[in-house]
């Protein structure tokens, strides 16, 4: 059991040491190194090696992708902690992880945009990507929250979410397609623009809603 144990953390060990090989090439942002052979040889090992544990190029790069969302969630959770209401919360949730795209656009083209992939098919794969579905749980179950804080209509949080998402993936695809003859800059302002409509009528509920409470607790 003890050589079992410590087989399956060195194949683990191993598996990461080939994740963390792709992602520092998706940094790099060069396409043309997101090759089974440049992976191996970043991660010491040789090409045909990297299929010891890995069932696929296109598997090992979407499990790849997906350990980027844990730096997301900490630049997250870092500016949503100064944020005072909901609606900025996931107005800043939005524009960071949109922007992260944006500094690191081989991300986003590796799942997305690559000639004859279909790792867009992984993107919601609980296996494969695990840490993007936690987020995307987490996104929604808080939008639950304040749906039930404000007493909106059930099924308002839900909405919020098919808006928003589906509108940030389609401006960064656009963008990165070359559709958008924008800057980064400008790409953000866009996706800023359409948040801030999309949330005005919840945003003016929550500031009521916080007013009241406040006049509540002044009263003695």
């Amino acid at each position: 059991m003890e050589n079992s144990d410590r087989k399956a953390l060195r194949h683990e060990r191993r598996r990461q040491f080939f994740i963390r090989a792709a992602q520092e090439l998706m940094k790099e942002g060069d396409e043309t190194k997101l090759t089974a052979k440049s992976i191996a040889e970043r991660a010491g090992y040789s090409a045909s090696s990297l299929y010891d544990y890995f069932e696929s190029l296109d598997k090992l790069l979407v499990m790849s992708v997906d350990e980027f969302m844990a730096e997301i969630g900490a630049l997250t959770e870092k500016e949503i902690d100064k944020c005072d209401r909901v609606t900025d919360c996931i107005e800043v949730a939005y524009l960071i992880f949109t922007e992260y795209f944006l500094d690191n656009p081989l991300l986003f083209r590796t799942i997305f945009l690559s000639p004859g992939s279909s790792r867009a098919r992984f993107f919601n794969d609980p296996e494969m990507m695990p840490k993007f579905r936690e987020m995307g749980i987490e996104r929604i179950e808080s939008l639950l929250k304040f749906e039930k804080s404000l007493g909106i209509p059930e099924g308002s949080a839900l909405m919020i979410e098919q808006i928003l998402t589906p509108d940030m993936f389609g401006v960064l695809f656009m963008y990165f397609q070359g559709i958008y003859g924008f800057s980064k800059e400008e790409v953000l302002q866009l996706l800023k623009r359409n948040i801030v409509h999309i949330l005005k009528p919840y945003r003016e509920l929550e500031e009521k809603s916080t007013a009241r409470k406040e006049k509540m607790g002044g009263k003695k």
